[in-house]
């Protein structure tokens, strides 16, 4: 069999069991979807539906930042398309990737089509820039050879009239090292596979990540929905991160 068609062999299957792993038949990939948007703080909006979410941050002067490019290049035209419908006098500055696994970075292609800059943290620049330079195979797109992909190594800021963003390296036992999302102005943090109430368990070994993540961030309240309470702030300044 020659190398061309083992690789795409290789290839086709991980796709395949990809999308089983997320409750699809082999062989077929959904090409619609139905987003919503529901307000998080002022400024601050979880994008939502079928799959895996993002969050659209309103810096200010009609700038705004979408954290996650989940999943597929088709499900993120839908959340380009609803950002477009929800925003229509804002235009989306930067994206954000906190770490390269397909639910989280399956949809950069779509990102970098637009010409936008997009955030991950350095350890993921050249895999990211590599698969972009690669055609898209199963639903063809051609490859992107210079695409703008800005490498975060400890930390940077992306700073608006009313609100900024602040990107942070963060050592995760789920992807060692990700990058965590802090918004100072609403005091929320936008984690990735690191606390998820009711999914992620919080003792024995499958607790490991939830302990880690409490241990890094501090003490801190939640409710059952997840949300963070007013003592996060607090918490982030006593175990001295630079918030």
């Amino acid at each position: 069999v020659a190398l061309e068609e083992t690789e795409f062999g290789w290839s086709r299957s991980t796709w395949l069991s990809e999308w089983m792993f997320f409750g699809f038949p082999q062989g077929d990939s959904p090409l619609t979807f139905e987003l919503q948007r529901k307000q998080a703080a002022p400024g601050v909006w979880l994008i939502y539906g079928e799959f895996h979410n993002s969050t659209v941050v309103e810096l200010g002067d009609g700038k705004l930042v979408v954290i996650e490019a989940p999943f597929s290049a088709e499900l993120t035209d839908t959340l380009f398309d609803l950002i477009d419908e929800s925003w229509p006098d804002q235009r989306v500055t930067a994206v954000v990737l906190t770490h390269h696994h397909l639910d989280h970075a399956g949809g950069i292609r779509a990102v970098v089509e637009r010409g936008l800059p997009l955030y991950v943290h350095a350890s993921d620049e050249q895999r990211v820039i590599e698969l972009l330079g690669r055609p898209a195979t199963v639903r063809p797109r051609p490859p992107l050879a210079t695409p703008n992909v800005v490498a975060v190594l400890d930390q940077l800021v992306l700073r608006g009239s009313v609100r900024s963003v602040e990107l942070h390296d963060f050592p995760s036992a789920h992807v060692d090292p990700m990058l965590v999302v802090w918004v100072p102005e609403a005091q929320l943090i936008h984690v990735a596979d690191l606390l998820n109430p009711g999914l992620i368990p919080t003792r024995g070994p499958g607790g490991a990540v939830f302990r880690m993540f409490i241990r890094a961030i501090g003490p801190f309240n939640l409710d059952k929905a997840g949300t963070y309470a007013q003592s996060l702030s607090q918490g982030l300044e006593e175990v001295g991160w630079p918030f």
